[in-house]
């Protein structure tokens, strides 16, 4: 299974681990998440669940950019490139995201890099 990651309701940084929907609560199990104590009465929380801002949930898509590094739904891509039009800007910037009508990821681009996210740098996207 691929991991997850989003953004803590309290928190700027990314947290990752795996995804669980409880109810209305959206929540990341990272790798401290304490499941011995999770069916004990009267415990309430669980240490290393990690409630996120829904909208900041995305999935490891099992690629990665040029770089090597993991890419997750949410990603800016940036790449050159060559075969624009004279006057236009080489430089291309997309977001992957997932496409239900045709079951995929868009916006993967095999020669690219991370340059950030839709959610932490989203005026990366402005103009494009």
């Amino acid at each position: 299974m691929r991991n997850y990651r989003g953004i803590p309701i309290d928190g700027k940084d990314f947290v990752f681990g795996w995804y669980i929907k409880l109810s209305s609560h959206h929540l990341i199990a990272d790798e401290t998440t304490d499941w011995d104590n999770a069916g004990e009465p009267g415990v309430i929380e669980i240490e290393g669940l990690i409630e996120v801002i829904p909208e900041t949930v995305g999935q490891q898509i099992g690629q990665q950019d040029k770089n090597k590094k993991e890419i997750y739904q949410g990603d800016i891509m940036e790449w050159y490139n060559a075969c624009v039009t004279k006057g236009q800007n080489p430089i291309c910037r997309t977001v992957i995201k997932w496409n239900n009508l045709h079951s995929r990821y868009e916006g993967i681009v095999r020669t690219g890099k991370i340059i950030g996210t839709i959610h932490t740098t989203p005026k990366l996207m402005e103009g494009k």
